[in-house]
């Protein structure tokens, strides 16, 4: 769920409410829905609507959510309106799009600024009504919401096809500092501009900043383009100065190496990639940098790493060492035919596709 309310509302809470809310800390849903039971027999402020936010984000029971929320909301309670849309949009059992923008809408005139996001989310999302999502996007984003910039620049873009007024919102995204309009700005550029120049700055301050779409999209854009990689290569060295165990940086200068011809210095970066543990939380880019190792045929390469007996290449990439035991039979023989029927199994994916 996109709930911005899974702690109770605190403001002149009762004792009863406080005792909830500790047991809640404490891990005892029990003892803390037998308190907030009884926070709405005293009747203690928001208590109705803290027992049914309780239900919802604490225990999932949701039609005992539905229930409080709804007396809470008919109390005028705007976080109730709120949660009741957010709950009709998400819950499958409960799912109800009319709800939803019924209960949105009545946050919004509320006042409630996060509700404004969520109704035009569900008008483009969900109901496809865009020149309502637009509506609420530019409220949301009269307020300051860089993700509501973002979404109505992508908006812009991808429906109305009106490409200035999707730069000059991804830009005021940009303005307060965020990376995915980077991004997103810098590949409109490329795929719709065509300007090169201006997306490849995009990218890397995007990069810069840590978006990891960027980071692992610039290869590509590079490759694609026929773009001159040197300031990607230059970008590359000084993060990894900065701080060289970023895996992300050392594959993606790997890659740009590559693109360059220069070998020597790509396998350098390969090893110190292949050779750090944390590379191996990010799978798929192991395994696109192994496969293009392969395809590449740098066998004595691979080979030497899985010969080292600490690095984690061993550990998490064994598959790897049957496909190369496969290619470099002169000098691995009877290799793969150590390989179990699983392992083997496994190694022939990836022979299949390199």
């Amino acid at each position: 769920m996109h709930n911005n309310d899974e702690e109770m509302i605190a403001e002149e809470a009762g004792p009863y409410t406080r005792g909830a809310q500790n047991a809640q800390v404490e891990g005892n849903y029990i003892l803390a829905e037998q308190l907030l039971l009884l926070a709405v027999e005293k009747q203690e402020p928001n208590a109705i609507f803290n027992l049914g936010s309780f239900y919802l984000n604490a225990v999932q029971q949701y039609k005992n959510a539905e229930i409080h929320l709804l007396r809470a909301a008919e109390q005028g309670s705007a976080e109730a309106m709120f949660n009741l849309a957010v709950m009709y949009e998400d819950v499958a059992e409960l799912q109800d799009y009319d709800k939803a923008e019924t209960y949105y809408l009545q946050a919004v005139a509320l006042g409630l600024p996060h509700a404004i996001f969520n109704l035009a989310v569900l008008y483009a999302n969900v109901k496809h009504n865009y020149e309502a999502a637009k509506i609420y996007y530019l409220k949301s984003s009269a307020r300051g919401d860089v993700n509501a910039m973002c979404n109505l620049a992508l908006l812009y873009m991808e429906v109305d096809e009106d490409y200035d007024n999707a730069e000059v919102y991804y830009n005021k995204a940009i303005a307060r500092g965020d990376a995915g309009a980077m991004y997103g700005l810098a590949f409109m550029l490329e795929t719709i501009k065509q300007d090169y120049a201006n997306a490849e700055d995009w990218y890397l301050k995007a990069s810069e900043y840590g978006n990891e779409d960027a980071l692992s999209y610039l290869p590509t854009f590079y490759s694609s383009t026929g773009h001159d990689p040197a300031k990607g290569i230059q970008f590359c060295l000084k993060a990894r100065a900065a701080d060289p165990a970023v895996p992300q940086v050392l594959w993606m200068l790997t890659y740009l190496l590559v693109l360059k011809n220069d070998w020597a210095e790509a396998l350098k970066t390969a090893e110190q990639f292949l050779s750090m543990d944390s590379a191996y939380y990010s799978t798929d880019l192991v395994m696109e940098m192994l496969d293009k190792l392969l395809k590449a045929k740098q066998y004595s390469f691979l080979l030497k790493l899985f010969k080292q007996d600490n690095n984690p290449v061993n550990n998490y990439a064994l598959p790897y060492y049957y496909a190369l035991a496969w290619f470099y039979k002169d000098a691995m023989p009877g290799e793969y035919e150590k390989a179990d029927p699983e392992m083997q199994a496994i190694a022939g994916e990836i022979i299949a596709r390199i």
